[in-house]
């Protein structure tokens, strides 16, 4: 079975979290950032699809690698600033899976918490608490 692991990360958590993953998965397994994918998606049987969650979803750069993949099996896996077993964690997961085309079966799934990017911590100092 031919596994690709292609992730999307803003801080680098969901780098280290692919990392991981990819340390675990059988050699000849191909770890890629989603920007600098050129690999030929058919040739895989199995791709983990890594994200940060962008307003309830897969970051665009991610959903747009989802829309990408039909027939297959997908893993997803992410990384956001909630709590991984909140609402809104697993609403996540299931609007980016959402995102797969027909015929496309998500085999498993995982979000974990990360650091808020900087830029988004200073604009919430702006709400009340």
């Amino acid at each position: 079975m031919k596994t690709l692991v292609v992730y999307s990360s803003l801080t680098g958590n969901t780098k280290q979290v692919a990392q991981a993953i990819f340390k675990s998965l059988p050699e000849g397994t191909k770890l890629v950032a989603v920007e600098d994918l050129s690999t030929n998606l058919t040739d895989y049987d199995l791709v983990f699809v890594g994200f940060w969650v962008d307003r309830g979803t897969a970051d665009k750069k991610a959903a747009n690698l989802l829309a990408q993949l039909p027939n297959k099996k997908v893993a997803l896996f992410a990384t956001l600033g909630a709590y991984p077993d909140s609402e809104h964690a697993q609403n996540s997961l299931d609007n980016a899976a959402a995102l797969l085309p027909e015929g496309s079966v998500v085999v498993n799934r995982f979000i974990c918490q990360g650091k808020i990017a900087k830029s988004l911590a200073e604009s919430f100092k702006k709400y009340p608490a």
